[in-house]
């Protein structure tokens, strides 16, 4: 069984830091953002509160529009996955 709340609060830890590795940020966003999508789509539980930033990358932003797909908030998810086209 994956332990999604473990993986979000690690990667939000690491977040806090800030990555010392070029594209360390991006990646450690984009871990976090999957975790929380996921911990969405299998536990049927999530805020969906969290919105998508200018800086966010391709896979912020999907995983974002996964999460909102979960919550079945479909509008705030096309706008999600147009934002992550867009990128």
């Amino acid at each position: 069984m994956e332990d999604f709340t473990t993986s979000i609060r690690i990667y939000q830890e690491l977040a806090k830091e800030g990555g010392s590795v070029d594209h360390e940020t991006e990646d450690i966003a984009s871990n976090l953002s999957a975790a929380r999508a996921q911990s969405t789509w299998t536990a049927g539980v999530g805020s969906g509160e969290r919105k998508t930033h200018a800086n966010d990358g391709y896979e912020v932003c999907f995983n974002r529009a996964y999460e909102l797909i979960a919550l079945g908030k479909f509008s705030e998810a096309e706008e999600a996955l147009t934002r992550a086209e867009s990128i």
